[in-house]
């Protein structure tokens, strides 16, 4: 799933999970702390997020303490509120609505989602800030670190090229990795920024496919150099999604 469509719908099956925890045990209050075991539920950054949604949904209100963990009430609006989404065409909680078994699919559909959200490496800053990866990166061209990972690119690039093999057994391949890794490189040369996101799409799951193909082969040793000289040159300019780039 796509990095952009996790962060989207994640909260939206927490939220599923709180507010079946509430409606299935009948109570008013919950703590912050809470450790859903019925919905498996245990990502607490999304957790937090997703309570604040409910806040801001007004189903439920939210009572802080100097000391005490956040209290969490739900609203006298709660219960039409929650019949009203799951009535949402096509969405998670109309899905939930048609489960026979909602304990069963709300406890699988949280445990996969927390699989992914590992898998991902997403962060309580991907849930505070879910356009991250496409802000603008500067591109200098005046950086040596970016200069390195250009050139590196372009070395891959001529080793893939020349690699009869590749073309012979998986053209279609070699056409895909060669095309994205060349338009990579001329947005590095000519353009004055670039996004996280497209580094992603474009140079890092690229070079991974050919790091995966080639192994310790001579071109998959070229690939890996291009990936690591990237990464030297994100770290240089202080990129801050650097944990879900790995």
């Amino acid at each position: 799933m796509e990095r952009s469509r996790l962060i989207e719908l994640a909260p939206q099956c927490y939220m599923i999970a709180i507010c079946h925890h509430i409606a299935e045990n009948g109570g008013w209050t919950i703590l912050a702390t809470t450790p859903f075991m019925d919905t498996k539920a245990q990502f607490l950054p999304l957790l937090l997020h997703s309570l604040d949604l409910l806040v801001e949904k007004k189903m439920l209100t939210k009572i802080t303490d100097d000391f005490g963990p956040t209290i969490y009430k739900r609203t006298s609006a709660f219960i039409d509120a929650w019949e009203s989404v799951q009535k949402i065409p096509n969405s998670p909680y109309s899905k939930y609505a048609l489960a026979p078994d909602k304990d069963a699919w709300i406890n699988s559909a949280v445990e996969s989602l927390d699989k992914a959200l590992v898998e991902q490496r997403i962060k309580e800053v991907d849930f505070e800030k879910p356009d991250t990866e496409w802000a603008p990166l500067p591109v200098e061209r005046s950086n040596p670190k970016l200069q390195e990972a250009t050139r590196k690119l372009d070395e891959t690039i001529a080793a893939i090229d020349a690699d009869n093999g590749y073309n012979a057994t998986l053209p279609e391949e070699k056409a895909y990795v060669v095309e994205n890794l060349r338009d990579a490189v001329a947005k590095l040369k000519k353009e004055d920024t670039i996004s996280y996101g497209y580094l992603k799409r474009k140079v890092i799951n690229i070079l991974d496919v050919v790091i995966r193909r080639f192994g310790k082969a001579a071109v998959g040793l070229t690939a890996q150099a291009a990936r690591a000289a990237i990464f030297d040159w994100l770290k240089e300019i202080g990129a801050k999604v650097l944990h879900w780039l790995y």
